[in-house]
């Protein structure tokens, strides 16, 4: 890539980590260290359904990591789609039963993987009940900020390089709001890898069409398919197996999904952990600290 268009397309990418990574500010305090007698702490994990962005097996294993590493608090489960999950209530039908038993220490984490019209609206709705307790923490999505992309990145190609000559990222993005984070993704994936790791985007971009020019530009007959969630797994199950493989490639695939991982898993732990250890400010504190 000549120096022309790299300046040109880290323009780009930039535009791209401002629609995907948005600006925070926080400061520390350890919402635990605040308890008293008599208070009381709970653990929430938020999902959009019964199968999620994981899974039924990855929700299981997500749950399990934070109730492992949360074992001292109670913990309760909520649902961002109405009656998804039997007996399950949404964020602030749960919060209002919370608040009602006496619970003074709430942290809350997100089974999303982006930043996405469900983490807005679980946003709004921890915003609302701030003042029904001491502390009322979320962490954030997957894959929120940079560091979070590398790191994904980084596991990836350590854990799943096979002897082929290239391995592919699949993902589904049913919504189809997140693109700019597929797209962040594949840079980071590709700059970490030097070009052996791709990602393609089966509802959007990077696309199908625009990967296979791509296979064919560097000559690539084998390549290594690694599902990103659960829908790309069923995807490639159904059909996208097939459709490589009529472009003339080999295909082997990953028998767990990438979504399984203890790695994955670890960066929600991670957000949970940084979400209990740091305050979020208000928008009021933020806009007070620009002046």
């Amino acid at each position: 890539m000549n120096n022309k268009y790299h300046i040109l397309f880290s323009i780009l990418l930039w535009f791209c980590m401002a629609a995907v990574l948005p600006a925070q500010e926080s400061m520390e305090q350890d919402m635990f260290d605040t308890m008293s007698e008599g208070d009381k702490a709970v653990v929430v994990v938020v999902h959009k359904n019964a199968d999620g962005d994981l899974g039924q097996e990855g929700i299981r294993l997500f749950e399990a990591k934070i109730q492992s590493a949360y074992s001292n608090c109670d913990f309760r489960q909520a649902c961002t789609t109405q009656g998804a999950i039997a007996d399950i209530p949404s964020p602030d039908e749960l919060l209002g039963l919370l608040n009602k038993d006496g619970y003074t220490h709430v942290l809350m984490q997100t089974s999303d993987l982006f930043e996405g019209t469900d983490m807005q609206y679980l946003r709004q709705i921890v915003e609302t009940a701030q003042g029904d307790f001491k502390h009322l923490r979320l962490g954030e999505p997957l894959l929120y900020d940079l560091s979070d992309y590398e790191e994904l990145a980084k596991f990836i190609i350590k854990d799943f390089s096979q002897s082929k000559e290239a391995g592919i990222l699949v993902c589904q993005d049913t919504e189809g709001q997140f693109t700019p984070a597929y797209t962040m993704l594949d840079h980071v994936l590709r700059e970490e890898s030097s070009q052996n790791w791709f990602v393609v985007n089966l509802n959007g971009k990077p696309s199908f069409t625009s990967l296979i020019k791509q296979m064919k530009a560097y000559k690539i007959k084998k390549v290594h398919l690694l599902p990103f969630n659960a829908k790309a797994s069923e995807a490639i199950q159904a059909k996208w197996r097939k459709e490589f493989e009529k472009e003339g490639l080999k295909v082997t695939v990953a028998p767990k999904r990438l979504s399984q991982q203890d790695a994955f898993l670890n960066l929600f732990l991670k957000h949970i952990q940084q979400a209990e250890k740091n305050r979020r400010l208000t928008a009021k504190e933020q806009k007070f600290i620009l002046r």
